[in-house]
């Protein structure tokens, strides 16, 4: 069942939940789905060679169901705050942009004022 449905907005991306007979709980699918995902352009600056991933996740998107590789990023660097060994999945669909998900974003106090995020650790 798709858990996830994401709908571009402009600069925002909606999430949707679906899993009402639950009433939307996160549960560990979702979770995984709220991950950090690469575009195939990102994925091969990196390192990675996306004709070589083993696309073996499965991803919802508006467009419908895209096919993803997990990898592992060794070494994070935003801003000031680094990761070391960061999970991440590699989109095999088509995607302007890669996306910062819910996992990675979940370490940080978040605070939104006006035009301005701040993000603390």
């Amino acid at each position: 069942m798709q858990t996830l449905f994401l709908e571009p907005h402009g600069p925002v991306l909606l999430i949707r939940l679906n899993r009402p007979e639950a009433l939307n709980a996160l549960n560990q699918q979702m979770m995984a789905e709220l991950t950090q995902v690469l575009t195939q352009a990102d994925a091969r600056k990196l390192g990675f060679d996306p004709a070589g991933l083993l696309y073996l996740g499965q991803a919802f998107t508006a467009n419908g169901p895209v096919r993803t590789a997990r990898v592992e990023l060794g070494d994070v660097q935003f801003g000031p705050f680094r990761n070391v060994s960061l999970g991440a999945s590699v989109n095999e669909g088509d995607m302007d942009g890669s996306l910062l998900g819910m996992s990675y974003l979940s370490q940080f106090q978040i605070t939104i004022s006006g035009d301005q995020m701040v993000l603390r650790r």
